[in-house]
């Protein structure tokens, strides 16, 4: 397969957004002046490694290294930190005063693996060096980092652009986003309606203030958003984040997966199968170090619970739309996953619902969801009863899973969304 190198119009000027005040919206914190707080963060510190504090939406949340995470991830989450503990909710301060001291101790969970944990189970758990991991040497407790945001032309706090854009529509078809598009079975056009989705063809400059890097990969290639395809967040005409997706395919017949070069736009091989059917680093590999790429960046400051991609064409589709059922939102793990079905999916960008992204629904109307899980070992489950429980107290719920044998919907690429929707409009408009 030969995909054409490509050649780059100008981008169209954008049109000025409002200015929109987020309700959403969470401000990091310095600490708190009441005394448990600090001694509570000292012990979970002295179990499980740095801790920091953020004011949330529910309270002040200690932010730790999740025990689950640990497990299964290793020494990195100790960096990533997953697991939260709702303090106003364990001391039971405001608005927290009535809350039974049984549920009180339930206040901390990983927030990726949705495991709860008993306080006093976490004030006795083993310590990093009796887990045979790592201690940091950095300070036990902390403020969370705050964010690194810009303001758009509108005045709103935004984090910062991928890079310099170009829309889909306004790419040749020979161009390798548009023949990623296409292989994976999409309509850029749609894509582009969606998503507002575009080419990155220049990452903004590094910047340590800005919490903005790009780590060396091997066979020169870097881990950034230029050379990728960008799925950008509006929420109410406001840019609230992004993902880009890394671009890459695999020649079957010849046993090689291909990826696309941020620098040279591309195509270079990089694995090739193996015996047992995996794929793995080509031997003559060019560089040294591990080739782990992430598949999708998320723009630096950004929080999920202001964040839904695909969120202001969910509107418009419902605003369209009628189907006699209030107004209705699907929802995925993965950005390609609510392409395969068009607006009004969307992505929840994990495997949980975050409060703020069910917030989001609820502010909308949205009173009928359907979940299209992925078909995997336990984690769609969690991601399905993640979000039943976020959006029971306004919405009905409905889940579906892809054919056999598939694992998401983003893998059936001979499907179109009219030919899926119909097939949800009949699950959600038919009595039980």
């Amino acid at each position: 397969m030969t995909w054409g190198t490509p050649a780059f119009p100008r981008s169209r000027r954008q049109p000025r957004t409002t200015r929109v005040d987020n309700p959403f919206a969470k401000q990091p914190t310095g600490g708190d002046d009441d005394p448990r707080v600090m001694a509570l963060a000292e012990r979970i510190a002295a179990r499980h490694g740095p801790v920091a504090l953020r004011q949330g939406r529910k309270g002040l949340h200690l932010e730790f290294a999740s025990p689950a995470c640990l497990d299964r991830d290793g020494e990195i989450e100790l960096i990533k930190r997953h697991g939260s503990l709702n303090v106003d909710r364990y001391l039971r301060r405001h608005p927290y005063q009535d809350l039974p001291e049984g549920k009180a101790e339930w206040s901390a969970r990983c927030m990726k693996t949705q495991t709860s944990y008993r306080v006093a189970d976490l004030l006795q758990w083993r310590t990093l060096a009796e887990r045979e991991l790592p201690t940091p040497s950095a300070r036990a407790v902390r403020p969370a980092k705050p964010r690194k945001l810009t303001r758009d032309r509108a005045g709103n706090e935004v984090p910062f652009p991928a890079g310099e854009l170009i829309p889909l529509t306004f790419l040749p078809s020979t161009h390798p986003c548009i023949q990623y598009v296409r292989y994976r079975g999409f309509s850029p056009e749609t894509l582009q309606q969606q998503f507002s989705a575009a080419f990155c063809v220049k990452e903004l400059a590094p910047s340590t203030e800005n919490g903005r890097f790009y780590r060396r990969l091997p066979g020169t290639f870097r881990e950034t958003p230029q050379g990728r395809l960008v799925f950008r967040g509006k929420v109410m005409g406001v840019d609230r984040g992004w993902q880009a997706r890394i671009l890459d395919y695999k020649d079957e017949q010849a046993g090689i997966q291909y990826f696309l070069h941020p620098d040279t736009f591309t195509w270079v091989p990089v694995n090739v199968r193996q015996p047992d059917g995996s794929w793995d680093l080509r031997s003559d590999w060019i560089g040294t170090g591990d080739w782990t790429p992430s598949r999708y960046m998320t723009a630096p400051g950004s929080f999920r619970g202001e964040l839904l991609l695909g969120f202001d064409a969910a509107l418009r589709w419902n605003a369209e739309m009628n189907w006699g059922v209030g107004r209705v939102a699907i929802l995925t793990e993965g950005p390609l996953d609510a392409a395969r079905f068009g607006p009004p999916a969307m992505p929840i960008l994990g495997k949980s619902l975050s409060d703020g992204q069910a917030e989001l629904l609820k502010a909308a109307g949205v009173t009928t969801i359907v979940f299209a899980a992925q078909r995997d070992s336990g984690s769609g489950q969690q991601a399905c009863d993640s979000v039943r429980k976020g959006v029971s107290s306004f919405a009905r719920f409905f889940p579906v899973l892809p054919p056999e044998p598939l694992k998401d919907f983003g893998d059936m690429i001979t499907t179109t969304p009219d030919q899926l929707m119909p097939w949800i409009r009949t699950l959600v408009t038919t009595p039980p």
